[in-house]
């Protein structure tokens, strides 16, 4: 339940139909490809990626699961994109990786230099990084793939493992988790281009939406498949629903336009669950990226299923990023809180102070005092879903249930 004063006026945005909420007309309005002559492509990317294809007046829409590690989740160092996080890496002269850490408006700045095959590291910046954020996880992919050290589905070190800044590295289960996403990106776009009845050289324009659509370089995404392959346009939009709702508090109109172009648009949406063709590539996706199938035997077996074989990479001819950052400075300027919400708190009889479910919490969200004392962030903790403090505890002395909250 949504508790505000009672004079407050709320605004609704609408929704193209009911499979098509208000967040992909954003995506939609932000990009102006309803205003393109050329066959365009958009997606917001993220654990649930949206796309549509803006095809000869109609647009065809689907929703893929890509999963969470494009947004840095279920990866080792995996973090969301916020301040202190590593959003990309690129190849430096001298063969080292420069790694790019967000900074508090959320910019991306080149803080280190990195041997990716033994950690050594020549530090640029006095930014600490904390984690690797979605874009990042792409960028390592790229990188890895693009110099080899990637051969999937093993990384070719002698620890298999890329090393980033600050001990933060990158293993070979978080290269198979950020494969899995980027089979069904590619697959759902494969499936739209399929269903339309068009050829992947058709579609000329590519609009990128949400944090790693922003952040992430778009030829790098090509590599992994994450964008279609032959390209002409690329532009990079930002947060499209925040903008969005920043334009109805600002303009009373912006809601009509919305309204007007959610009536205009002719949708048609492609249910990935049940489509046989997204279900054949994306066994075929699995294989490539999990399993070490080449791309001669997935071009040879997705042929088979009657589908056409992924072309050769065409680097898009113009890239335009629209925004600095994900999420603009507007009204009073952007200000980035390090911690949201509530604490939870517990003295546990019996604990040794070991520590052991603080190492062993995969958010990070635990810290253990020097009294033995347990303080939880509940912004990062996930919960009685999780419990792998209580698990961990040696003793058997950690309660979940008995911990107390605080404001």
């Amino acid at each position: 339940m949504l508790s505000v004063d009672p004079e407050t006026e709320i605004l609704i945005p609408p929704a193209i139909r009911h499979e098509r909420g208000a967040d992909a007309l954003a995506m939609i309005m932000r990009s102006g490809m309803l205003n393109k002559k050329e066959i365009c492509m958009v997606t917001d990317y993220g654990t649930n990626a949206e796309m549509g294809l803006y095809y000869d007046g109609e647009l065809y829409s689907g929703s893929a699961a890509a999963g969470p590690a494009m947004e840095g989740q279920s990866i080792k160092y995996g973090v969301l994109a916020a301040p202190g996080a590593i959003s990309d890496v690129n190849m430096a002269d001298d063969g080292l990786w420069e790694n790019l850490v967000l900074n508090d408006k959320l910019i991306p700045l080149v803080a280190a230099k990195v041997d990716p095959v033994t950690g050594k590291e020549i530090r640029l910046l006095d930014y600490k990084a904390k984690g690797i954020t979605g874009t990042g996880v792409v960028s390592s992919m790229a990188m890895g793939l693009r110099s080899g050290i990637i051969k999937l589905p093993d990384i070719d070190t002698p620890d298999k493992r890329i090393h980033l800044m600050d001990g933060v590295w990158f293993s070979e289960k978080d290269a198979q988790e950020a494969g899995k996403a980027m089979g069904a990106i590619r697959a759902g776009h494969r499936t739209l281009v399929q269903e339309v009845g068009i050829d992947d050289d058709d579609v000329k324009v590519m609009y990128m939406a949400g944090a790693s659509g922003t952040y992430v370089d778009p030829i790098k995404a090509q590599i992994c498949g994450m964008i279609p392959r032959r390209l002409d346009e690329v532009y990079q939009l930002g947060n499209t629903s925040l903008m969005m709702a920043h334009d109805l508090l600002k303009d009373d109109k912006t809601l009509d336009r919305m309204q007007d172009v959610a009536n205009s648009i002719s949708s048609n949406h492609i249910m990935f669950a049940g489509n046989k063709t997204f279900e054949d590539m994306y066994i075929l996706e699995l294989a490539y990226w999990t399993e070490g199938m080449s791309m001669e035997m997935y071009n040879d077996m997705i042929q088979m299923h009657g589908i056409a074989m992924l072309p050769e990479i065409k680097v898009p001819s113009k890239v335009v990023r629209v925004v600095k950052s994900d999420i603009p400075e507007i009204g009073r300027g952007f200000y980035s809180l390090e911690e949201v919400g509530m604490k939870m708190y517990g003295n546990f009889k019996g604990c040794t102070g070991c520590k052991k479910c603080e190492k062993g919490c995969p958010e990070k969200a635990l810290t253990v005092s020097k009294d033995k004392g347990i303080s939880i962030r509940s912004d990062l903790c996930l919960g009685t879903a999780c419990k792998a403090c209580e698990m961990n505890c040696p003793e058997k002395v950690f309660k979940f249930v008995s911990l107390e909250v605080r404001i």
